[in-house]
């Protein structure tokens, strides 16, 4: 799935793995636009992280649902709900929802992203406690040696 495959902490400091992503999942067309789309909003997740370590920086994007919201043989449009996590030693860990839609193509390489519209916010849950979150020390340790499912 080509929202997951770029929401990878691998891909936060590293460009030109980004733009190897992209390439595979994009139709030729649109894989500068979206690279370009990627590089701004990765940048501002680095600037937000500050100088952490990117071996220890937390960034996992969860589809948590999903709708086909058009499709022929040739095109479809699909929404997917999911949550971001991001974090790092000594910052906060933070989630957020939001749902995301893309419209694909079918090419001779299989189905490829032909455009991302815009992020739509939630929806989200409310927090019961936000005292009980977890610190992000804590939070980053109990998630060591876990992996997400395969993609």
């Amino acid at each position: 799935m080509a929202m997951t495959a770029l929401g990878r902490s691998d891909l936060l400091f590293d460009p030109s793995r980004r733009r190897t992503v992209i390439a595979q999942l994009a139709e030729p067309a649109y894989a500068s636009e979206l690279a370009s789309l990627f590089d701004r909003g990765y940048d501002h997740m680095a600037r937000e992280l500050g100088d952490s370590d990117p071996s220890r920086v937390l960034m996992r994007l969860v589809p948590l649902g999903h709708r086909v919201e058009s499709f022929s043989p040739l095109r479809a449009r699909v929404a997917v709900w999911q949550v971001l996590l991001l974090g790092a030693p000594g910052g906060r860990v933070v989630a957020s929802w939001s749902t995301s839609r893309a419209d694909l193509v079918w090419t001779k390489g299989g189905w490829r992203v032909a455009r991302f519209t815009s992020d739509e916010p939630g929806p989200g849950p409310t927090v019961t406690n936000a005292a009980t979150a977890t610190p992000s020390e804590v939070f980053l340790a109990r998630l060591a040696g876990l992996a997400p499912f395969s993609r």
